[in-house]
């Protein structure tokens, strides 16, 4: 197996590895004990490291020019964290582990992400490598509920530890490169601007996707979906994108192109999602939904590619917006819901999707 090759599949193995936690962290924390408020402290948590460290560490990468030993590292510590879960049984340990695990999850990232854009042939490895994690989120999804028949939550925090190890492993087995250092201002404000519409409609975009998706689960509950059909349902999104993200390469558009029809797929199949007579029905807005996030997402990081030397940086910028993106949309989604009802909410978040598309079209132009 080439270094290329162990690159996709830790890129899978840390998607397997990781994915089944935001399922079944919020049905621990309430088998524990925690209040809703507790919940959400705890599910925020982690994006709230997470986004911190991103940067962090994406900076860091480009600053000292090292790569391979932030991945290392970044996947040691990452399996550490994932293993100490079996001991949270406190509802307060538990925060602090999901905090630590925000962090930890933060230092591989950006420099992995600056390591697949390293030759030119960065179109195929990045949406590879981006394809091959949503097929191990895939294959998260379908395991971890069923796993609860047969271990505690505890125990299969400590399972899913064990691939993690593995990508930890392969990871060391990773050629190094000679990189050039990069000077990266603290407080990089010329690299913001210069990707200021990028950022601020992805950051919008994805905050009302979390508000629907916080919400999604109970959604399908509302149009009849029988619980055990919902981790399936939620599978089926990152399977699409295993496939449209290795394709995306044959494609001749432009990046900001693909980035654009991202945008628009994305609130298409938000609007489908609320129109949803039944949960039979929901099959189409996910797969559109798939699609959608593939484009968007890969073409988001071809555009930082492309236009940036600061690819560990931007990336990590990206990821950055993303996570607190994370803590902000079910907060929104929260309030429309007490506010207009969840089918309403929906409409509402879809109508702000839209919204961040002619935002990063009219910022785009000036």
């Amino acid at each position: 197996m080439d270094s290329l090759d162990l690159k996709y599949f830790i890129s899978f193995l840390v998607g397997l590895g990781t994915s089944p936690l935001f399922i079944l962290i919020p049905l621990y924390a309430k088998e524990l004990g925690a209040t809703d408020m507790m919940l959400s402290v705890v599910v925020a948590s982690f994006f709230a490291a997470s986004m911190l460290s991103y940067f962090i560490f994406g900076r860091y990468s480009d600053v000292r020019a090292v790569r391979k030993a932030l991945v290392v590292a970044g996947l040691l510590l990452l399996t550490i964290t994932l293993a100490l879960h079996y001991f949270a049984n406190t509802i307060d340990f538990l925060l602090l582990i999901r905090f630590i695990s925000g962090i930890t999850a933060g230092v591989y990232t950006g420099p992995m992400l600056a390591y697949m854009s390293a030759n030119k042939e960065y179109r195929t490895h990045l949406s590879s490598f981006y394809g091959f994690g949503s097929l191990g989120w895939a294959f998260g999804f379908f395991i971890c509920t069923s796993l609860l028949k047969y271990f505690s939550f505890t125990e299969i925090f400590s399972i899913f530890s064990i691939p993690v190890f593995i990508a930890f492993l392969l990871s060391t087995q990773t050629k190094k490169e000679k990189l050039e250092r990069i000077e990266v201002p603290l407080i990089p404000i010329a690299l913001i601007k210069r990707n200021f519409s990028l950022y601020t409609s992805f950051f919008i975009r994805h905050i009302s996707a979390h508000a629907i998706f916080a919400f999604l689960p109970i959604f399908l509950l509302f149009l009849g979906a029988p619980k055990e059909l919902i981790g399936p349902l939620f599978a089926l999104n990152p399977i699409v994108q295993f496939f449209v993200m290795n394709s995306i390469p044959k494609l001749k558009w432009g990046s900001r192109a693909i980035f654009r029809a991202g945008f628009l797929l994305s609130t298409i199949s938000f609007f489908v999602v609320a129109l949803s007579p039944n949960y039979y029905f929901i099959l189409i807005p996910m797969v559109l939904i798939g699609i959608g996030w593939s484009f968007l997402s890969v073409g988001a990081n071809l555009v930082l590619i492309e236009r940036n030397i600061e690819k560990a940086t931007v990336t990590g910028l990206l990821w950055g917006i993303s996570s607190l993106a994370l803590i902000i949309g079910p907060i929104m989604g929260g309030a429309l819901v007490v506010s207009f009802g969840l089918r309403e909410m929906i409409f509402v978040a879809s109508a702000i999707s839209f919204f961040a598309l002619v935002i990063e079209v009219l910022l785009k132009k000036k």
